[in-house]
């Protein structure tokens, strides 16, 4: 006698527990060093707040896609923003540029000298990343 398929298969279930929320930071963190990575060649390193972190997990995370969602929202706001910065010419050789968050409307500079804030990019709940750039030591 012949077993039927139903009786050799078995069922398996994967149980996946949900990403912390640190889990999906240091996603992010990983995601923006691969953007850090494609400058390195020209000495330019991208820094992200943490605020800034929180508003792309907020706005990008969702737990039904888990992380997938995320690389597509880094590469819509922020490398747009900095590739923005290098057609434009405000981001330059041996820089820095840090990412941070401002809540609701455009407002002044982040001041201080060698700093050049270049201004928000909407995050899509009225948040804009601002991007200061700044030249490293010696350049």
């Amino acid at each position: 006698m012949r077993p039927s398929p139903v009786s050799r298969s078995f069922l398996q279930i994967v149980l996946f527990q949900p990403l912390s929320q640190a889990d999906l930071r240091e996603i992010v963190r990983h995601q923006v060093g691969d953007i850090s990575k494609r400058l390195e060649d020209r000495d330019i390193t991208i820094k992200v707040a943490d605020a800034a972190l929180d508003v792309v997990l907020r706005e990008s995370y969702n737990p039904a896609f888990g992380a997938r969602p995320l690389r597509r929202f880094i590469e819509k706001h922020l490398a747009t923003g900095i590739s923005k910065l290098l057609i434009s010419g405000e981001l330059v050789d041996h820089c820095v540029v840090e990412v941070k968050v401002r809540p609701g409307a455009a407002g002044a500079g982040a001041g201080g000298y060698g700093i050049k804030d270049i201004g928000p990019m909407k995050a899509g709940s009225g948040e804009e990343f601002v991007y200061s750039v700044t030249r490293k030591r010696g350049f």
